[in-house]
């Protein structure tokens, strides 16, 4: 919640915070303390109430998100929803017929599609400068280790373990540049007093257009250079971000080569924009959906 109120305190002449809710009442008093004059709940519905109330930003555990962003929709309000949308497909699709029936704006939280290094990387591929896309890599390291009685401790209130938890991220990436997974070969391994669900995930993801990719997700890093590394590589060049730097290679121009990833908006700028303007939500419930059914896929080939 914190980060969320952070980003729109940072944009007073768009938007004010006017109410929050939370059934932890500490972490309400925590919030109020530096809000003066929000309204605050333990119970979100009683905020829905809430006339003047136009969006609500939904920050709460995975297995919580189906019936909460139901309930906003219905109440007439736009949402803007952390990612996964849902922790299955099907409950994805229940809240993507109740934002069809609400005409309301229903977007996801797949901030990374917003981080300039990776909005620069689909701006690329669409130039068509590197030619036919034939393979990528995407890796994320994390030393994740949840406190005694968080949810993220449980595999059902995540709905899995890393790969829904932060690999989605990734997996929503080379979607959107690549385009739909035909198959999936998939291992995934435990370290149980970690948390419940997989702590590591290695995945070889082949789509349509034959492009293969390698998705490897660990959780369980206690320090590693990076946090996390994508590539693409097509017939003409490549691209390599790994959060900090974006770096390119064609053949034109084989030595690495700096690339300015310039500025684009944040998310909640473009949430705002997608309100005010009748935009449709760069990751919306349709794309939502879709990140968490590459996550299920790989989950059943792991099974097997």
């Amino acid at each position: 919640m914190h980060t969320h109120l952070k980003s729109v305190q940072s944009k007073p002449d768009k938007m004010i915070c006017y109410a929050i809710s939370d059934n932890n009442k500490d972490v309400l008093s925590r919030e109020t303390a530096i809000l003066p004059g929000v309204f605050a709940y333990n119970d979100y519905r009683e905020m829905l109430k809430l006339p003047e109330l136009d969006a609500v930003i939904i920050a709460t555990p995975h297995d919580t998100h189906k019936r909460i962003c139901v309930d906003c929709l219905n109440a007439g309000k736009h949402v803007l929803i952390e990612k996964p949308l849902a922790p299955s497909v099907s409950e994805c699709r229940e809240i993507c017929a109740a934002a069809e029936k609400s005409g309301k704006v229903l977007a996801v939280g797949h901030n990374e599609r917003f981080i300039p290094g990776y909005a620069k990387i689909k701006e690329i591929l669409d130039s068509g400068e590197l030619g036919r896309i034939f393979g990528a890599r995407a890796d994320h390291y994390q030393n994740f280790n949840p406190r005694e009685g968080s949810w993220w401790k449980s595999k059902d209130k995540i709905g899995g373990g890393c790969v829904m938890g932060s690999g989605i991220h990734r997996l929503d990436l080379l979607r959107w540049y690549i385009g739909e997974v035909a198959d999936v070969k998939s291992h995934s391994v435990g370290v149980p007093f970690r948390f419940d669900g997989e702590v590591l995930n290695a995945s070889v993801l082949t789509f349509e257009n034959g492009a293969i990719a390698e998705f490897f997700c660990n959780w369980g890093v206690y320090r590693y250079p990076v946090f996390e590394t994508l590539s693409i590589f097509g017939e003409e060049g490549m691209v390599c971000f790994d959060g900090e730097k974006l770096l390119k290679s064609t053949r034109a121009c084989p030595e690495l080569t700096p690339v300015d990833p310039g500025v684009c908006p944040d998310l909640i700028d473009h949430f705002y924009d997608c309100i005010m303007n009748g935009k449709k939500p760069l990751v919306d419930g349709y794309e939502g959906s879709k990140a968490v059914e590459m996550v299920e896929k790989i989950y059943d080939a792991a099974d097997r």
